[in-house]
């Protein structure tokens, strides 16, 4: 339904979502190169401090479980298998 208002600019990729952190805006976007997905991280006025690939699981059955702090990417991963949870850390800064 708001599809046709949101308007990405052909710079930015269409964003999965994102979060806020140590002053600066941590954003996920739908881009997945080489099995790793691209996040930007802005300043807190919009401009883009940098753009990094991070290995990410997508899972269809759940929403992505993850948190950035202290310029790091924290994300549970559930083994199928064993029915567990594994916390990957994966350094953004």
């Amino acid at each position: 339904m708001i599809k046709d208002e949101i308007v990405f600019p052909e710079y930015l990729p269409a964003i999965k979502n994102f979060r806020v952190a140590d002053d600066k805006i941590y954003v996920l976007t739908y881009r997945r190169k080489q099995n790793k997905s691209e996040f930007y991280i802005l300043d807190l006025d919009g401009n883009i401090l940098k753009k990094v690939l991070v290995p990410f699981e997508w899972h269809p059955a759940y929403y992505p479980r993850y948190s950035v702090l202290n310029g790091q990417f924290y994300q549970l991963i559930k083994n199928e298998v064993t029915n567990m949870w594994n916390l990957k850390i994966t350094q953004l800064i």
